[in-house]
């Protein structure tokens, strides 16, 4: 019997429009304004040392190697933070969300760096599990 059912929260839950923003737009624009390069200039060669590793590779996910290799000074959590806007849940996650969290156990990933909170939706019954960086989330509404 099936007893825990896992998401995958980045375009399965919640839109790619935020990691999108962090890793495409964010990490480069800081790499920018430290190497003093056209943001243009930045992104390329940003998305060339991504494309270097590639998916297969542990440091793709992992924004803290990033930002030593980028020798990026800013906080990692602050450039995740402040993209937080861009952060939106599909609409059918929580009428979908609220009908499994009794009869299983939820468990939400996610490679998207950073502690964020978006706001009020806990579910009461059933404990959610949420791995990666998004360990404290919780989704907004009900």
């Amino acid at each position: 019997m099936v007893q825990i059912v896992s998401f995958d929260m980045d375009g399965t839950l919640i839109e790619s429009e935020y990691t999108d923003w962090v890793w495409h737009h964010g990490i480069p624009d800081l790499y920018a304004e430290k190497a003093g390069l056209p943001f243009e200039e930045a992104r390329d060669f940003v998305i060339k040392e991504y494309r270097k590793v590639g998916e297969a590779g542990i440091e793709w996910y992992d924004i803290k190697y990033w930002f030593r290799l980028f020798e990026l000074e800013m906080d990692w959590r602050t450039l995740m933070e402040r993209y937080r806007d861009k952060i939106r849940v599909y609409p059918d996650v929580h009428p979908i969300l609220n009908r499994l969290k009794d009869p299983f156990r939820l468990i939400l990933t996610s490679n998207a760096g950073g502690n964020l909170s978006m706001s009020k939706w806990r579910p009461q019954a059933s404990p959610v599990i949420l791995t990666g960086s998004f360990r404290n989330l919780r989704l907004q509404g009900s």
